[in-house]
């Protein structure tokens, strides 16, 4: 905004000196005033990221939340965890309510730092803080896929567990709940999906868990009831679409086996030969 104001000044001036004036210190004077803007207008477009040096407190301070967020998160891509971590503490420090969401990413990208570098009890330690901030799903929640990383499923579970008693509509809770059923075959895993699907009828995820798990126990009605479910919000998968015209192709549905055949080949007529089908129908196929 300063620059347009100093361009607008600069344009009033010139408009309102009178046409007598020596044209040699105007040509100057026009000239200097042209450099200066020119030098304005270049700094406007430059940006230099902030350095953390010795005084970094006192150059944090002049910035905002997110810009600093950003130039954390920068920095933690481009492999300087030291910048990175005292960008997020620097956050932290300036926003003590955590009222900000960038103050509780700053906990959660201090904890994977520390568990990058096997640090597993300063990455515990930051849970715990942004769980004291109020943040309890979500310490629940980074706590457990923590617990799942070094193979404690036991206290992974137990984390969840909490979770979904604050709040048993928590979506990411409950499908990392799934996960850790999933992987040590617990009977209790069908109720689980079944109750996570009466919850979230519309979660992609947890219908796509549900069609994945009936598939696996050989259940082909009950699996393509989902596989059905899951082609309304995903109207253009194309795998789905296949899956679907072989099972009608096997219930001797073969008009609407050809049609969903038909829809692929309007959607992307590459897709067969790329499956190496050639131009043959789902029947051929299924021979």
């Amino acid at each position: 905004m300063r620059i347009y104001i100093i361009i607008f000044l600069f344009l009033t001036h010139c408009a309102s000196r009178p046409l007598s004036t020596d044209v040699s210190r105007s040509s100057q004077s026009t000239k200097k005033m042209a450099q200066t803007l020119s030098l304005l207008w270049q700094n406007q477009f430059k940006h230099k990221p902030p350095t953390l040096g010795p005084k970094s407190l006192e150059l944090v301070s002049f910035q905002s939340i997110r810009s600093l967020y950003r130039y954390g998160d920068e920095q933690a891509r481009i492999g300087d965890e030291a910048r990175a971590i005292a960008s997020f503490k620097s956050i932290i420090s300036k926003d003590k309510e955590c009222s900000q969401k960038e103050c509780l990413k700053s906990y959660v990208y201090l904890a994977a730092l520390a568990e990058k570098n096997k640090d597993f009890k300063t990455a515990l330690n930051w849970l715990e803080q942004l769980a004291e901030k109020s943040f309890h799903e979500a310490a629940h929640y980074y706590k457990a896929r923590l617990y799942l990383n070094i193979n404690k499923t036991h206290q992974a579970q137990s984390e969840l567990q909490e979770c979904l008693n604050l709040n048993p509509l928590e979506l990411r809770c409950h499908l990392l709940f799934v996960q850790v059923l999933s992987d040590t075959n617990a009977d209790e895993l069908e109720d689980e999906l079944l109750n996570l699907y009466g919850r979230h009828p519309s979660s992609v995820e947890t219908i796509k868990e549900l069609f994945n798990f009936y598939m696996d126990k050989e259940d082909l009605t009950q699996a393509m009831f989902y596989l059905s479910e899951l082609s309304l919000f995903e109207p253009h998968n194309l795998f789905i679409k296949f899956q679907m015209a072989l099972h009608f192709e096997m219930l001797k549905k073969n008009d609407v086996s050809q049609d969903y055949i038909n829809q692929i080949r309007i959607i992307e007529p590459s897709f067969i030969n790329e499956l190496g089908l050639g131009s043959r129908t789902p029947a051929e196929t299924h021979d």
